[in-house]
């Protein structure tokens, strides 16, 4: 019970600071550091100060934490604004060298039924910043049956490797 609680006050708290995000010039186009998450009521356990690309926060999966914070959008809001594909972007920084962290998007049912799930390994990384932080993205076509699906987007260590996460971005089209 207080998992679910938990995972709903993130749910929410994604939610509201998607909505209240510094935001380019198009509406499809969503960017954020992970320095909101510090004035929310949310565990520390989930962001860190350890490393950050811009801001002073951001969020990681490591030896305690499989999975990283999850952004959920409802996939009928996306849909409804005529949506059919996304890129998802993180600047991630290696802490330990890595065998099988990723970048995932995901879209469920409500019930649980999985419509897509697709993931991109963190060592596929092409682009570098002056700082060291790679940049991995993923592409997936939302599916448009999914109207009762959620769409999630987390970062994934199933090994549990140290992986930092900053500057995500989001880009519907």
């Amino acid at each position: 019970m207080k998992n679910s609680i938990a995972n709903l006050s993130l749910f929410c708290l994604l939610m509201i600071l998607t909505n209240c995000s510094k935001t380019k010039n198009k509406s499809n186009h969503i960017t954020f550091n992970f320095d909101e998450l510090k004035n929310w009521n949310i565990s520390n356990e989930a962001i860190t100060d350890k490393f950050s690309r811009s801001g002073k926060y951001s969020i990681f999966v490591n030896p305690d934490r499989e999975f990283s914070l999850t952004y959920e959008s409802n996939m009928n809001d996306l849909l409804a604004k005529g949506y059919t594909k996304l890129t998802a972007v993180i600047w991630i920084k290696i802490v330990e060298p890595l065998k099988e962290s990723q970048w995932v998007a995901s879209v469920n049912s409500h019930t649980g039924a999985n419509y897509v799930w697709k993931s991109t390994p963190f060592t596929s990384a092409k682009e570098t910043d002056a700082k060291g932080w790679k940049r991995v993205e993923i592409k997936l076509d939302l599916p448009l049956i999914a109207k009762d699906g959620v769409l999630k987007i987390y970062g994934w260590s199933p090994t549990k490797e140290e992986v930092i996460l900053d500057d995500f971005e989001l880009i519907f089209e």
